[in-house]
């Protein structure tokens, strides 16, 4: 696993290129960070990269049961890629509404919490496919030790983040603004409760 899939470094060249044809129509300053042009045009499918290259790495580190390598890391490429095409998708929604060519910011807030929720969507649907690992997934004492925990647990949490999904999907698109496309923000209290609720659930299936 020396370097990337082939799709996930088109994707990333995409954002590239992107961010290139829209950098002279970028605003030389944005408040409050005050991000410049290259920050705008460049930074999300860099963060894609270091992404999709950093999670492989550790998965190519990771020593795997051989009966599950080659699922493992075809799973994580699959969970990678769902996260770059986000990331993608969030860039190019910005460059679109910051050079005026999205008829106003509602847009935007419409269009990234919807491409969370999505992303949230495919990779729950994604996560019960995972095998035990050190790159993704719950990973407890009780999960890394135990094979039937491991699947069991992250089968719930792919369901949490199909959930999770669908409700920031449906809010940003039918459900009226302010409230709709705020609901992305249920991600931090999400995550706040529910990992600790995933550990807990681990623990309670070991018992089983």
């Amino acid at each position: 696993m020396a370097r990337p899939p082939t799709r996930h470094l088109v994707v990333v060249a995409f954002g590239y290129v992107l961010g290139a044809a829209f950098y002279a129509r970028l605003p030389a300053d944005v408040p409050p960070w005050g991000l410049g042009r290259g920050w705008l045009a460049f930074l999300l499918p860099t963060a894609a990269a270091l992404v999709s290259a950093l999670l492989r790495f550790v998965c190519s580190r990771d020593p795997l049961d051989p009966d599950d390598a080659a699922r493992v890391l075809s799973t994580v490429d699959a969970i990678v890629f769902r996260v770059v095409l986000c990331l993608t998708g969030v860039h190019a929604t910005v460059l679109l509404g910051l050079s005026g060519l999205l008829w106003g910011r509602a847009w935007v807030a419409r269009i990234v919490p919807a491409l969370v929720g999505t992303t949230l969507i495919a990779v729950g649907n994604v996560f019960p496919r995972t095998r035990p690992n050190r790159s993704i997934g719950v990973r407890t004492t009780s999960t890394l030790s135990n094979r039937r925990v491991w699947m069991r647990t992250q089968r719930a949490a792919g369901y949490l983040l199909v959930a999770l999904g669908l409700v920031i999907l449906v809010g940003a698109i039918a459900v009226p603004a302010p409230i709709g496309p705020k609901m992305g923000r249920l991600v931090e209290p999400a995550a706040l409760f529910g990992i600790p609720a995933l550990w807990f659930y681990s623990r309670r299936a070991a018992r089983a």
